[in-house]
C-alpha cells in the first residue's frame, strides 16, 4: 500500500513567496504614484549643505540594523515630505542649521555596528534642478553585504509633496534573514 504524504513548503519557498509578495506590494505603491515625478539623487559634498534643515532619521531601531537613513530636508522650499517607511519609525528634528543637521545625521547612520566609519552623503534634486535636500547613509564593508551601500531609497514628487521610499536591499534583506 502506497502511503501519500502532504508535502508542508519549506523555510525557503515561503521566504520566497514573501520576498515576491513584497515585491509586488512596492511595485503597487510605485505605481499608486505614477502621476508624480521621479527626483534624482547626485553625490554630494558636505559643503554644499547648507542652510536650515529638517533633520528626518529613518530606522535604526538597534545597533546591528543597517536599514537605516537620515534626510535633510532643507527648510522654507515650499516642499513638505512624506516618508514611505513600511512600519518602520523615523524621528523628525525641524530647524537645525546645516552642521548641526549634518553631524546628527552622520552620528546616527554611524551607529550600526556594521558600518564603516564613512558616509555616502547625495543632494536630492528637484524638477527645476533646485536643491531640495540631502540623503546621508552608512557605508558598509563590501565584504559583509556585497556592497557598500545598503539602503534603497526612491524620491517622487506629487504637487509640492516629496515622498521618500526607504527600503532595505532585498538581497541583503533575504541574506540578513537567512533566506540566502
Amino acid at each position: 500500500m502506497k502511503t501519500l504524504y502532504k508535502k508542508f513548503p519549506t523555510r525557503q519557498s515561503i521566504a520566497c513567496v514573501v520576498t515576491v509578495l513584497a515585491a509586488v506590494f512596492f511595485a503597487f505603491s510605485f505605481a499608486s504614484n505614477a502621476s508624480a515625478a521621479g527626483l534624482k539623487t547626485v553625490v554630494a559634498d558636505k559643503s554644499e549643505v547648507q542652510g536650515t534643515f529638517t533633520l528626518i532619521l529613518y530606522g535604526g531601531i538597534s545597533a546591528s540594523d543597517p536599514e537605516n537613513v537620515a534626510i535633510l530636508k532643507r527648510e522654507g522650499d515650499g516642499y513638505s515630505i512624506e516618508i514611505e517607511a513600511g512600519g518602520r519609525g523615523y524621528t523628525v528634528m525641524k530647524a537645525l542649521s546645516a552642521n548641526v543637521a549634518l553631524a546628527e545625521a552622520e552620528k546616527f547612520v554611524r551607529r550600526s555596528i556594521e558600518a564603516r566609519r564613512l558616509t555616502h552623503i547625495a543632494k536630492i534634486i528637484g524638477p527645476s534642478g533646485d536643491i531640495i535636500g540631502f540623503e546621508v547613509k552608512a557605508l558598509y564593508e563590501p565584504d559583509r553585504f556585497g556592497m557598500p551601500v545598503v539602503v534603497n531609497t526612491r524620491y517622487t514628487l506629487k504637487g509640492d509633496t516629496v515622498h521618500a521610499w526607504i527600503r532595505l536591499d532585498p538581497g541583503i534583506e533575504m541574506a540578513l534573514r537567512g533566506d540566502s
